[in-house]
C-alpha cells in the first residue's frame, strides 16, 4: 500500500462521510409528509366538531414534520459541506507532501537515475 493512502485513508473516509450527508440531506428533503385533511359538516354538531378537531390534528402533524424533515435535512447539508471542505483539504495537502513521489519513483537498481527525453512524440534514454 503507498505512503500516500496508508496516510489519507482517513481523510478519504471523513470526505465520504460528507457526501453522503450531503446526499441523505437531500433524500430528507424529498419526503413525503403525508397529505392534508380537509374539514367537513355532518348534519349533527358532535360529528362535525370530532371531524374537524381530527383534520387540524393530521394538518399540524403534518407542518411539524414539515418544520422537522426541513431542519434535519439542513443540519445534514451544512454537516456535510463542512466535512467535506475540513477532509478535503487535508487530503489535498497530504497530497502535496506526496506529490514528490508520484512524479518521479525512485529506482533502486541504479543510483544515477537520467529521466527520458521526448523528442517530437517519441520517448528516448540516453542507453539507446
Amino acid at each position: 500500500m503507498s505512503l500516500f493512502i496508508k496516510k489519507a485513508v482517513f481523510e478519504i473516509l471523513g470526505t465520504f462521510s460528507g457526501i453522503l450527508s450531503v446526499i441523505f440531506s437531500f433524500v430528507i428533503k424529498r419526503l413525503d409528509a403525508g397529505t392534508y385533511e380537509l374539514a367537513a359538516k355532518y348534519g349533527g354538531d358532535a360529528y362535525t366538531g370530532i371531524q374537524n378537531a381530527a383534520a387540524k390534528s393530521a394538518n399540524n402533524i403534518i407542518y411539524l414534520n414539515e418544520a422537522v424533515k426541513s431542519g434535519f435535512s439542513y443540519i445534514l447539508l451544512i454537516a456535510g459541506i463542512a466535512l467535506i471542505a475540513h477532509f478535503g483539504k487535508k487530503l489535498y495537502e497530504i497530497y502535496l507532501e506526496e506529490k514528490p513521489n508520484f512524479v518521479t519513483a525512485p529506482i533502486e537498481d541504479n543510483e544515477e537515475y537520467i529521466p527520458p527525453v521526448e523528442i517530437q512524440g517519441e520517448i528516448f534514454s540516453e542507453d539507446e
